[in-house]
């Protein structure tokens, strides 16, 4: 659990261990360590997930707000995609007609 906690750039160990994380790009980046991370302490006796300035303790409310954040990185990351794929048509649009438009002189 600590070596997954020290992933984030702002862990404190202590009583309580604590993981803060403040920019949305941590999250997407470390999306995996925050998965294992919470899942293995979502039952603990005592253990919090703060967010928007709201404490969630129970497991039906830290289990609500996580499949929120869930939801949010997909639709990120299906942003991310739809915009790969439209550089790409441009990309291949463009080198497409500069070969069309080619002319080898011997």
């Amino acid at each position: 659990m600590m070596n997954l906690a020290k992933e984030f750039d702002n862990f404190k160990p202590g009583t309580p261990n604590i993981v803060t994380i403040e920019r949305e790009g941590e999250l997407l980046e470390k999306w995996e360590y925050f998965n294992l991370l919470f899942w293995r302490v979502v039952d603990w006796k005592g253990s919090a997930l703060e967010f928007d300035g709201q404490r969630y303790q129970g497991h039906s409310e830290k289990t609500r707000i996580f499949y929120a954040l869930q939801f949010q990185k997909t639709t990120h990351m299906c942003e991310v995609v739809d915009k790969i794929k439209e550089l790409r048509r441009i990309y291949d649009y463009t080198y497409q007609s500069k070969v069309n438009n080619l002319t080898v002189l011997n």
